[in-house]
């Protein structure tokens, strides 16, 4: 007798028949196979009492022998069969009969085939790539635009690999942006290739998330068995997906100057100011407490009447955002944060100078420290706007190059609220949110509306509220220097 293996096909036919064949499954799909057994009468007499087991398909002989147990010398019976493995399996048929001639003769027979079976497996992963990516990492999932109203080229990249044991065949790729895609590619057992999905150029208002559908078919050709039983090929699938979304750039501000007037009570005879803050980070943040993202320093002294003097000096920084307003004399509408801001307009700056922005707006906990001879520092929560509207930010010609814009709102902490900022869970979270740049109150001229020392934000008034156009010195706002990691 023999037994024999072969792959099964889509139209329910069977490959070549040899002692082994080797399948490919995925998932729940497991590859079918065919089996041929032939029991042949070898001798001269005939047998009886034929049977006919498979160690995996079963007892077989009512298959074999519908009517009759007998079998005629030379005389020969085959059967076909069609079954599928989920791994490694050999299959041992055995044929027994009786010797008609000898009495309590016995007659047997046995003989095996093996069914392989590999497994297939992809993985995919997409990359999205541009010059513009804000996210400090170049080739990862995701690509953050700059919010400054352009387009910029994102390049959508596929990597699959092979994970299985099989070769693959016919590998496709579909997605939910690109058109085409690279068309079909075979990739051999552990292979990793890369390919270009397109480039397509996007805006920071395009946020998108792109889904990469990767299917591959097993290779028949090669002689793998790669169909079930239903005749459907065996394949494997895999999803990925980049995104593109939108980002605030940071920025940062230097300089300083000098102002006579535009102070609440009490009455300074001037104030001075100045510092850096947003370097060396100085991520756009609408508010994250005490941020190790916005570095810095920044002070502001009142020379009030008499010899007393108020001095401030930030301890950390809550939030810090930017933004490009227009000209007060509407000849320029101004453009979003990320590219010049009012490129070549003197009067709403930066100019000659390009910068991204000509506001910015920090927020955070300070401390103010009144001295004439003794000295009693306090914890204060502090909010700067400035607006840096031409070089240099003097009166000098006010009609052509206007002065830069400067105001900081101070609130001395009470008894009670500094004991809430320094109590384990609360730390003036509420006020603190409440004062803070977001990007509606930082795209406003001179901060929010309100006359200086009345209550802003939702919250009381600010006991010191100075601030104006400049009447000394300069501000500039430039491009953050390094993202914070």
């Amino acid at each position: 007798m023999t037994k024999e293996i072969a792959c099964l096909l889509p139209d329910n036919n069977c490959s070549e028949f040899g002692e082994s064949a080797t399948g490919v499954k995925a998932g729940a799909q497991t590859p079918a196979f065919c089996y041929r057994i032939t029991v042949s009468n070898c001798g001269f007499t005939p047998l009886r009492n034929l049977q006919v087991t498979d160690n995996q398909l079963g007892d077989l002989t009512a298959q074999f022998f519908p009517t009759a147990t007998t079998l005629a010398a030379g005389g020969s019976v085959t059967k076909f069969f069609k079954m599928s493995w989920a791994s490694d399996t050999t299959n041992t048929v055995t044929a027994r009969g009786e010797n008609t001639l000898v009495s309590g003769e016995i007659v047997r027979a046995t003989d095996s085939a093996i069914a392989h079976v590999l497994t297939a497996g992809i993985l995919c992963r997409e990359v999205a790539v541009s010059v513009d990516d804000l996210d400090g990492n170049p080739f990862d999932n995701n690509v953050q635009l700059p919010a400054d109203g352009h387009t910029h080229p994102v390049q959508f990249l596929l990597i699959v690999a092979n994970v299985g044991q099989a070769d693959l065949a016919h590998v496709t790729a579909s997605s939910t942006v690109c058109q085409g895609g690279p068309g079909s590619f075979s990739l051999p057992a552990g292979a990793i290739v890369t390919n270009l999905l397109c480039t397509v150029n996007l805006s920071c208002s395009t946020e998108i998330a792109d889904t990469a559908t990767v299917t591959a078919v097993v290779d028949a050709a090669q002689g793998a068995c790669a169909y079930d039983l239903q005749g459907m090929a065996v394949r494997v699938t895999s999803e990925c997906e980049a995104t593109v979304s939108c980002r605030v750039a940071g920025c940062r501000v230097t300089g300083g100057g000098r102002q006579e007037s535009g102070q609440t009570f009490p009455i300074a005879r001037y104030v001075t100011h100045g510092g850096q803050v947003g370097a060396p980070v100085g991520n756009a943040t609408d508010f994250d407490p005490d941020s190790a993202c916005i570095r810095g320093n920044w002070e502001h002294v009142r020379h009030v009447q008499g010899a007393t003097v108020g001095n401030f000096h930030a301890r950390s920084f809550d939030s810090l955002m930017c933004a490009c307003l227009g000209c007060p004399q509407g000849n320029d509408s101004g453009v979003v944060m990320g590219d010049l801001c009012n490129a070549d307009n003197t009067q709403c700056g930066p100019s000659p100078r390009k910068a991204p922005a000509n506001k910015i707006c920090f927020s955070g906990v300070g401390d103010y420290t009144m001295s004439r001879g003794g000295r009693d520092s306090r914890s204060v929560l502090f909010r700067v706007d400035i607006e840096d509207r031409g070089e240099p930010g003097t009166n000098r010609n006010p009609a052509n190059d206007p002065p830069d814009r400067y105001r900081i709102r101070i609130w001395v902490l009470t008894a009670t609220e500094l004991a809430q900022l320094n109590a384990d869970g609360n730390r003036l979270f509420a006020f603190r949110r409440a004062i803070a740049c977001t990007p509606g109150s930082t795209a406003t001229q001179d901060g929010a509306a309100g006359a200086r020392g009345s209550a802003v934000f939702g919250v009381r008034a600010p006991d010191i509220d100075d601030g104006g156009e400049m009447d000394h010195g300069n501000h500039q706002i430039h491009p953050m220097i390094k993202d914070c990691p």
